[in-house]
């Protein structure tokens, strides 16, 4: 099995590989081998790059902003799920940690046990494979329906434009050429400004600022929570949003950029103040940073790279807006870390 589907099947031997390491480094004491499963999970997220381009190339144009935005509303939905259970009243202890880490193999297991059963995207089976009669068996078992022959051959022209235009294998280098450099400038300033706006700071650290503007323990671990849940909260309105004909993907974009604009100035104002009654504001702003980048950059720059990209390009776009965002990532992370370190009104985040 090769494609979308495989490689989608495949990946979830580095989740089985990295439980597996952390497992043995609890009960071992080997802990440095913890950073080798790390490294296994890292690459296994940079992969799954591969979820919305699938669910984008399976789905019916009126609705394939929202089946792509699964995708996110999926990742926020964890998000939630990891805050609760790492809380100390459940496996933030320093005896069930490594449950945590045991937890993403039950979704791998169920990947494993159903990809086989789904078909490949019918894009791939054509444009890649150039398999006219796969493709059409694969669109209509999407589809439920043999009544396929008008979007078969919207995507046979696709396929056909494609060949007629460009070469049939791209490669990565190919996309900062000519024909290719606008849409690829274009959606890595979009990864860019996805992760420069720090959104993952606040994810990964919210409890720890919001102790640093005042907040005793509980309270910050009660205002990180309502942050995860708004991030999915946010995340459900733009299903009916990102496919209207009047609004789209590039309005919701600029409107999230603005909202996450104004939400930092405002947060940086309230955190640079003495008066107590203000000490909840960093909460409010906060939510209103992460419900601003829900419906524009976080819903939208995934969706948008794989529509612009032909199927013969999307695999090598894809992989470079993978490692511009989590490289980007990594840098915004490690960078607030040293700022804390460094600025001496507000204490280094500490291990607690």
């Amino acid at each position: 099995m090769s494609g979308r589907r495989g490689g989608l099947l495949y990946t979830n031997v580095l989740i089985f590989i990295s439980a597996a390491l952390v497992g043995f480094a609890k009960f071992t004491g080997i802990y440095p081998v913890i950073l080798v499963g790390r490294l296994f999970v890292g690459i296994y997220v940079g992969l799954t790059v591969l979820v919305p381009m699938y669910l984008s190339e399976i789905s019916p144009t009126n609705i394939r902003g929202r089946m792509a935005l699964t995708h996110q509303l999926l990742i926020t939905i964890g998000i939630l799920f990891g805050q609760i259970v790492g809380l100390p009243d459940f496996l933030g202890t320093p005896e069930r940690w490594p449950y945590i880490f045991a937890i993403p193999v039950v979704p791998a297991f169920l990947q494993v046990m159903l990809l086989p059963m789904i078909p490949e995207s019918p894009h791939y089976t054509l444009c890649i494979r150039g398999d006219t009669a796969g493709a059409m068996q694969d669109l209509e078992e999407l589809r439920g329906t043999q009544d396929v022959f008008a979007e078969f051959d919207m995507l046979r022209q696709e396929a056909l434009e494609s060949r007629r235009t460009m070469t049939d294998h791209i490669m990565l280098i190919d996309l900062f050429r000519r024909s290719f450099r606008f849409r690829t400038v274009i959606t890595v300033v979009m990864m860019l400004s996805q992760q420069l706006g720090g959104i993952n700071t606040v994810m990964f650290y919210s409890t720890h600022i919001f102790m640093n503007v005042g907040l005793n323990k509980n309270h910050a671990l009660v205002a990180t929570l309502l942050i995860g849940l708004w991030n999915v909260a946010s995340t459900v309105p733009v299903f009916w949003l990102i496919d209207n004909p009047t609004l789209g993907r590039r309005p919701l974009m600029i409107y999230g950029m603005i909202g996450m604009i104004v939400s930092i100035i405002l947060l940086v104002i309230s955190t640079n103040t003495s008066d107590t009654i203000w000490k909840f504001l960093p909460v409010v702003f906060l939510i209103m940073f992460v419900v601003s980048f829900a419906i524009g950059p976080g819903s939208v720059a995934w969706i948008y790279t794989s529509e612009i990209f032909h199927t013969n390009a999307r695999a090598n776009a894809n992989a470079i807006l993978s490692v511009t965002n989590w490289g980007t990532n990594s840098i915004v992370s490690f960078a607030f870390l040293q700022i804390q370190v460094s600025t001496t009104s507000i204490p280094p985040l500490r291990c607690t």
